[in-house]
């Protein structure tokens, strides 16, 4: 197969896993990835992640913590983060925010398994 088309529409909300005020959809096509994320205000990512992800800000206020800086980015702005770089997602809006991400390398694990029924699968 020559790649697939996502439809998130079509794709149900899930929950992550520790009850945070944050919920994603999830399509994957063999080793690729996308995600639609949606952050809740106040909300900020518990652990420092080094997995590597493209992302685009679709609406809100999204800060990202890398290494040493600190991002402000609103929609329409986007970022590349490489496979070890450390970084941690927050919104610090009044409003809920929204990322298209993109994961590079290796799948990330952690709060995916409860994402195995809301995962878009190839046709």
């Amino acid at each position: 197969m020559a790649g697939m088309r996502v439809d998130f529409t079509t794709i149900a909300w899930d929950g992550w896993a520790n009850e945070l005020p944050a919920r994603f959809k999830v399509a994957r096509d063999g080793g690729q990835q996308v995600r639609l994320i949606e952050l809740g205000p106040g909300w900020v990512e518990p652990e420092w992640c080094e997995k590597g992800h493209a992302g685009y800000v679709v609406s809100g206020t999204y800060v990202q913590d890398v290494e040493d800086a600190t991002w402000m980015m609103r929609p329409g702005q986007g970022f590349i983060l490489p496979p070890g770089t450390r970084h941690r997602s927050r919104n610090t809006g009044s409003l809920a925010c929204v990322i298209f991400l993109v994961d590079l390398g290796e799948l990330p694990t952690a709060g995916m398994a409860a994402a195995a029924s809301a995962t878009a699968t190839v046709g």
